[in-house]
């Protein structure tokens, strides 16, 4: 679902549909990650991320199918699942050691979505806030363990979960 907009209420991520921004892929394999290195000394810096998926033709390359703005420089890692149709779009970026900020965005195909979020000390104090089309920003519930944190929201949402100082 190529350009598909977002709702998001803080403005991170915006849909975009720039085809020619294939090569913004710098890493696919089977799993589907993509990573792409930002750069920029502004705080609003907009750079164009683009998350693909596996050609079945040629497993060693990716058909773009989700293009989206992101504004802050660091860096952002991006989870696409569910083959054909992107069930799934995650994005994390570091703004220090002890800042993390996590978006994901629900596409449309599954019911819910889940995030299991690495063993970080910037956790233990980590906020989660959800957006649905039928209601404003509200908290989400999380889930700990030994192995990290994890995060289930419903369908057609975004997702924002920020590490507190």
């Amino acid at each position: 679902m190529p350009g598909r907009q977002s709702d998001d209420p803080v403005g991170v991520m915006q849909g975009a549909v720039k085809p020619a921004l294939l090569d913004g892929i710098t890493q696919v394999n089977v799993s589907m990650w993509c990573n792409w290195i930002l750069t920029g000394s502004e705080p609003l810096t907009e750079h164009v991320l683009v998350a693909g998926e596996r050609n079945q033709d040629n497993p060693k390359a990716a058909v773009a199918k989700h293009f989206f703005k992101w504004t802050r420089p660091g860096m952002v890692r991006v989870e696409v699942t569910g083959g054909d149709t992107a069930h799934r779009l995650i994005a994390w970026r570091q703004t220090k050691p002890e800042a993390w900020t996590i978006i994901g965005m629900k596409v449309k195909g599954a019911e819910e979505m889940t995030i299991k979020v690495p063993k970080v000390d910037a956790f233990k104090k980590a906020t989660a806030m959800v957006t649905t089309a039928s209601s404003n920003l509200k908290p989400l519930e999380f889930k700990t363990s030994a192995k990290g944190l994890t995060f289930t929201w419903p369908a057609e949402s975004v997702i924002t979960i920020t590490t507190l100082p």
